[in-house]
């Protein structure tokens, strides 16, 4: 099977954190600021959300029921002073 299925959302939460973490162990060098938890942690505390001008965008690439690829994006709407 090689139908491969991208998913945007909006979460941490709407991926498991196992599957999540397993593919970042099988990095050459993972970074912990791709842990699962710690992305989590950011989007749950409130530091990272639209309220606080930064709307995450998390893709996920599925092939069946399998998670085999993921990334973020931060998108920012707020302005900074220079």
């Amino acid at each position: 099977m090689n139908d491969y299925v991208i998913r945007v959302v909006a979460s941490p939460s709407d991926v498991s954190p196992q599957a999540w973490n397993a593919l970042l162990a099988a990095q050459a060098e993972p970074s912990p600021f791709m842990r699962h938890e710690y992305l989590a942690a950011l989007h749950e505390s409130g530091s990272a959300t639209p309220e606080s001008g930064w709307t995450a965008q998390f893709f996920t690439l599925w092939r069946g029921d399998t998670l085999e690829a993921v990334s973020y994006t931060h998108l920012r709407a707020h302005e900074t002073r220079g």
